[in-house]
């Protein structure tokens, strides 16, 4: 069975009957996420849910789980993006070097 239905701006077809479809509840069992974030994803359309009688809304658990982003970064990828952002800095002022020299003499002082 397919379904039809606005997902942000655009018309997305679904076939419902392929998808592990499950109410928000369950879904927040199963990957941890608060029902109340989950409802808050579906209003911002960041996640597409499908209402079965006046009430229920089931939500593709698929889909739930693909919104848990680890948070830490990789050292190395830390280290790469600080590296790109400092080339990409412009060059600092003589008013810029001598305000940082000082705030970094008074606090070796300290």
């Amino acid at each position: 069975m397919f379904f039809q239905y606005d997902y942000m701006g655009e018309t997305v077809s679904q076939n419902i009957s392929a998808c592990n479809h499950v109410g928000i509840s369950e879904a927040s069992k199963q990957t941890g996420i608060s029902p109340r974030t989950i409802r808050r994803y579906i209003a911002k359309g960041e996640l597409a849910a499908i209402r079965v009688g006046p009430k229920i809304l089931k939500v593709d658990l698929d889909e739930v789980r693909a919104l848990i982003r680890p948070v830490s970064v990789p050292p190395d990828a830390l280290e790469q993006r600080m590296k790109e952002l400092i080339a990409q800095a412009p060059p600092l002022s003589d008013e810029q070097r001598e305000r940082i020299a000082a705030l970094l003499r008074r606090g070796a002082a300290a």
